[in-house]
């Protein structure tokens, strides 16, 4: 269980905030329409790479079952950062600069998402630091990793029903293996899990939503999502992006609080990043 202070911080626009904190929901999407869904790819490489390391034919197979699971039964995930105030995901994830970074209570949101329903067959979500790896760059623990799962599948291959089950297992923790290229980001993935207890896959228990098509798309008509509750006591901390007016910026956060609730209540803190940015325009201007 996280410490009982650790933040972990979620980047979104205007919009966004406002969605969340009127709704009491955070969107999951659907894998496949990630800003890289090549992230996906690497991760079930490097795990068919490093459990199969002399058998091309496992390999492949082992591929072609994850792509499959995912094609019939797609994940849905949300992002946060352990980075409070960063550039590179100021311009990605928060409206170039103009958008806010909400920090929530890891243990909090984790005590609520992830825990196991005993009348519901299937595990709700998961959760954890996302890995930043590569063969050359795999610590200690991760290889440690890798020969115990080796050695527990060649005592398992011939029962059919516990090598589904491992192959399942691996499906969920893909999302949290990506290239280290990308390891400033210091990220947090959250994905619904469709891993049912007894070894199967299930339909998501969770409505599938659809929203606008992402500007950067624009091929795509619309995105599945799944929205997940949260609550506003969750919520310790704002950051308001490098080209967001200060002022403003207090006012529009302190209004949509007191719309839902009480903001001194739950005590969150209103920041501002003062980054260096490429464009020195404000907003709300």
């Amino acid at each position: 269980m996280p410490d009982e202070n650790e933040i972990i911080y979620h980047y979104t626009s205007l919009a966004g905030l406002k969605g969340i904190v009127e709704s009491s929901t955070l969107w999951l999407t659907d894998f496949h329409h990630l800003n890289d869904p090549t992230e996906i790819r690497y991760g079930i490489s490097a795990f068919a790479n490093h459990l199969f390391p002399n058998s091309h034919e496992d390999r492949i197979n082992f591929i072609a079952t994850q792509d499959e699971a995912l094609k019939e039964k797609p994940f849905y995930t949300a992002s946060f950062s352990e980075q409070q105030n960063y550039l590179p995901a100021w311009r990605e994830y928060g409206d170039d600069g103009l958008g806010f970074s909400i920090g929530f209570s890891r243990q909090a949101l984790e005590k609520e998402w992830f825990s196991f329903e005993q009348d519901k067959p299937y595990v709700q979500s998961i959760s954890g630091a996302v890995s930043y790896a590569c063969p050359k760059t795999f610590s200690d623990s991760l290889k440690d990793w890798f020969a115990e799962a080796r050695a527990y599948l060649e005592t398992i291959k011939k029962d059919k029903a516990q090598y589904q089950l491992f192959h399942l297992a691996i499906n969920s923790l893909i999302p949290l293996l990506k290239h280290p290229c990308f390891q400033e980001e210091k990220e947090i993935r959250v994905a619904n899990s469709n891993l049912c207890l007894n070894g199967s896959l299930t339909d998501s228990p969770h409505e599938v939503f659809y929203r606008h098509q992402n500007p950067k798309q624009p091929f795509i008509k619309s995105i599945p999502y799944i929205s997940r509750p949260i609550k506003h006591s969750w919520i310790k901390e704002i950051w308001a992006g490098p080209r967001t007016s200060n002022n403003h910026a207090d006012q529009e956060i302190k209004k949509l609080f007191t719309q839902i609730t009480n903001v001194e209540e739950y005590k969150i803190r209103i920041n501002h990043s003062t980054l260096p940015y490429k464009n020195p325009e404000k907003f709300f201007e």
